[in-house]
């Protein structure tokens, strides 16, 4: 691989525990250059690989049932299928020989094969002999970049069925594709089987083993396909994948892009072209195609394939079907993370990603590689700059965070109330938020997501003059609405523009594996009778009520962790916002600043005592002090959040055995989630899960 930060960052993760991933896809089971694909070796090779989703290609039998081959016709390639006379005669050609210079031929489909036949078969490598003259000659050819050493056992053709049960019981997510058929359809041709029926079968299946939608993702290189799953199964249409090799056949490559555009009016989400159609190449370097882009532009989600297919890089060829867009620019095998580096970070953004490479040139570590991502559709046109690293980037990209996907239940049936809260002027403070009406304890106040969200790491290392270059070049990027508000909030006393509007308007959150970032919130702009909360799943803020909040009264947050003491609250403020804090705790006399420390340092020695005791066994001492915490913050007027509360309570007594006080704080914190009627449902459907575990247990007992 060529010297450069990928590859030194590539480096960094040498020896390191891999985790498996939804954004690796198995193809045909994940282990096909070495065990028979779409078999149980392969499928748990795959796994072993890291893969998160495992891919089953979807065909019919002769008798209607659902089998993962490839293809229909290739059981001659795939399978012993023409060394079983009797089953070699069923063949829609069986098994000749080559002869007077014509080459050896055979074509078997699953259609011409009950399931009780094709159970029979053993899976080989996919490979023919075209000089064979006779059937165990012909079941050769095996190309030399793969192996036979693994395909000595007799491995099996799965049934649709099988293949659910395995992945499901491995605890992966599915993608199951419609093969086209390569007989007419209705089959036969007397008969209701027709393309719509295999359609719905498909997903039929999925429902009969009790699979969620959400964990499958359907396929199909038929658009009719597509139309069919959005018209009859909208739920399961949400993931399902228009497989685009459009441009290869009948159409060129601006006409594939063209109808980018109707696809995606048609409901389709997600479109999966083969890997060059996403790239190309400007100034030597990879970077998204003009189909990439478009895709982009309208809304669509993009998979890609087939990582795995190709032979060598280093061979001349240049890489062969599927780098033949950057044909030119490959030259050896570490090509192949260049071109995974700009589907996972480039294709994600409307701007091409600008990077800054931090690490001394003298230092020897992985470099410090932090980029600016910037998509003006984010949030329905609210737009996003985001600089972290590659690596924040992609776990975002990952959690679906830039998707903008249906609000909640909960969250929807609010949507549509008047604030609760105006700007009006505030006597010694300028503008403040103020409670127009009596808005009650654990009441979401206000919503909103970042402008800018800024990795810490980023403004530590960075020289302040390539920081605000970087910082200016973000909220540039924005569209113009955000960029506007962005540039006309409150600023500091700084001399530099970028710096006056990110002091005073800035909270910190944690996205990322624990990665602080500053985020830039419009909307909120910053003792304390409301807290925020920051979903990375959603890029949101939650800005909600820690009391009751009467009619007239100023909304404040604190802008540094509750438990900080006074004086480094104050100087924190100073130092970073630029101002010095006028709260009523900051303004209270030396006694009541005084108590309200003890007990905070209190409350925060307890939140570390508690996760002790239960980590050591101590559950009822857990149980008594997480009560007390409850007590002391009540006290101070800085309860905490009570759903939270209730799950900790819950999950305490669970380990206690205490199946009675489990059940009912867990029924507490499912209808304090539900309440509360966050944009992130996580917690939610957590809670929900761990009372239905609860649940069934105490059913158990019963019986």
């Amino acid at each position: 691989m060529d010297e450069g930060p990928l590859k030194q960052k590539l480096a960094s993760c040498f020896e390191k525990d891999m985790k498996p991933s939804d954004w690796s896809i198995s193809h045909r089971g994940g282990g096909t250059m070495q065990f028979p694909e779409h078999t149980y070796a392969s499928i748990m090779a795959g796994t072993r690989m890291g893969a998160g989703i495992q891919e089953c290609d979807v065909t019919f039998t002769k008798d209607k049932q659902l089998v993962c081959r490839h293809a229909q016709c290739d059981l001659h390639t795939t399978t012993n299928v023409v060394a079983i006379p009797e089953l070699n005669a069923k063949c829609t050609v069986p098994f000749k020989p080559t002869m007077n210079g014509s080459v050896a031929t055979a074509k078997c489909c699953t259609s011409d094969f009950t399931v009780d036949e094709l159970k029979q078969l053993c899976a080989k490598m996919d490979a023919s002999n075209p000089a064979a003259t006779t059937p165990a000659e012909f079941l050769g050819g095996t190309p030399g970049y793969r192996t036979d050493l693994y395909a000595k056992t007799c491995e099996r053709i799965l049934s649709l069925r099988e293949f659910i049960d395995l992945v499901d019981a491995l605890g992966l997510k599915f993608t199951a594709e419609l093969k086209t058929p390569e007989v007419p359809m209705p089959f036969p041709a007397d008969s209701d089987y027709t393309q719509a029926k295999f359609a719905q079968q498909l997903v039929d299946e999925f429902k009969a083993a009790k699979i969620s939608p959400k964990r499958v993702w359907l396929q199909s290189f038929l658009y009719d396909d597509l139309l069919y799953w959005i018209d009859a199964e909208p739920k399961w249409a949400q993931q399902a994948v228009l497989l685009d090799e459009s441009a290869d056949a009948s159409m060129t490559m601006p006409e594939a892009v063209v109808n980018l555009e109707k696809y995606a009016k048609a409901g389709v989400k997600i479109v999966a072209p083969p890997l060059q159609y996403l790239v190309t190449v400007e100034e030597g370097k990879i970077v998204p195609s003009e189909y990439a882009r478009t895709a982009k532009r309208v809304g669509l989600k993009i998979i890609t394939w087939s990582l795995e297919r190709s032979g060598w890089l280093s061979d001349g060829s240049g890489g062969g079907y599927y780098y033949s867009s950057i044909a030119n620019i490959t030259n050896n095998e570490g090509d192949v993370y260049n071109l995974l580096h700009t589907r996972d970070n480039d294709m994600s953004w409307t701007f091409l990603p600008k990077c800054l490479d931090n690490t001394p040139k003298t230092d020897n570590t992985s470099s410090s590689l932090h980029c600016l991502f910037s998509s003006p559709e984010f949030r329905n046109g609210h737009g996003i700059s985001l600089v972290t690293t590659t690596t924040s980037a992609s776990h975002l990209i990952g959690l679906d965070a830039f998707v903008d996907k249906p609000m909640p239940h909960a969250t929807r049936q609010g949507a549509s109330f008047e604030p609760a809260y105006e700007v009006l002027p505030v006597e010694g403070k300028g503008q403040g938020v103020v409670a127009k009406r009596r808005i009650r304890r654990g009441e979401i106040i206000m919503v909103d997501v970042p402008a800018v969200l800024i990795a810490v790491s980023f403004l530590a290392e960075t020289k302040p003059h390539h920081r605000r270059r970087i910082l200016k070049q973000a909220l540039n990027q924005l569209p113009e609405e955000t960029r506007s508000r962005a540039y006309g909030l409150g600023r500091s006393s700084s001399k530099y523009e970028v710096d006056a509007i990110m002091g005073p308007n800035s909270n910190t959150v944690v996205v990322a594996d624990d990665q602080v970032h500053v985020g830039l919130f419009t909307e909120i702009a910053v003792c304390c009778n409301a807290y925020y909360r920051f979903s990375e799943r959603r890029l949101t803020m939650e800005v909600v009520a820690f009391h009751a909040i009467e009619q007239g009264e100023e909304i404040v947050m604190s802008y540094v962790p509750l438990e900080t003491p006074a004086e480094e609250r104050r100087r924190y403020l100073r130092d970073h916002w630029d101002f010095a804090c006028s709260c009523s705790l900051c303004r209270a006399s030396e006694l009541d600043r005084t108590n309200s420390e003890a007990w905070r340092e209190k409350v925060k020695s307890l939140k570390e005592t508690i996760l002790n005791a239960r980590n050591e066994g101590y559950y009822q001492h857990a149980i008594t002090m997480t009560e007390e915490w409850l007590m002391i913050s009540e006290w101070d007027m800085t309860p905490p959040f009570m759903p939270e509360y209730h799950d900790t309570l819950a999950d305490l007594y669970f380990l206690k055995g205490d199946m009675a006080n489990a059940t009912r704080y867990a029924r507490m914190a499912v209808d304090g989630w539900a309440k509360l009627g966050s944009v992130d449902d996580e917690q939610l459907e957590r809670a929900r899960l761990f009372l239905h575990h609860l649940d069934e247990l105490n059913e158990k007992r019963k019986r």
